[in-house]
């Protein structure tokens, strides 16, 4: 009897032994899942951190709102290109009815500001701009 007694005593003790793995496996694997999310958290927020670290871009002023103030209907595209001291890009061009037309824009980067420019036979016919200053 005092065998089977000894046994049961033994099987209480690997009860408890299993028990307490079961917490201890339980708290690891809590552990693991926090630890992994924290790295993926971490690795996700690596752009957003690094683009905050890098330098704010230099503003390159192509055309400026006093400029385009000079630029009148009329004007050649080489008296215009004088005036802003810059070629602009060609937006579009093309042809109707024998008229010849041709729109050039001037933007200033980073900024979302520009000017553009309708030429008809050569001459400046409409212009615009947003923002400019």
């Amino acid at each position: 009897m005092r065998t089977v007694g000894g046994n049961a005593d033994r099987l209480d003790e690997v009860g408890m032994v299993v028990e307490m793995n079961r917490k201890i496996s339980a708290r690891f694997a809590l552990g693991l899942i926090a630890g992994l999310c924290l790295l993926v958290w971490g690795f996700m927020s690596l752009p957003q951190w690094i683009a905050s670290r890098q330098p704010e871009p230099k503003v390159k002023i192509i055309i400026s709102l006093e400029q385009y103030k000079k630029i009148k209907e009329g004007m050649t595209i080489s008296e215009v290109q004088a005036i802003v001291g810059s070629p602009g890009e060609v937006a579009g061009a093309g042809s109707i009815n024998n008229t010849q037309w041709v729109r050039y824009s001037w933007k200033n980067k980073p900024l979302v500001t520009y000017a553009s420019i309708n030429f008809l036979n050569g001459r400046v016919a409409q212009r615009e701009q947003q923002g400019l200053k």
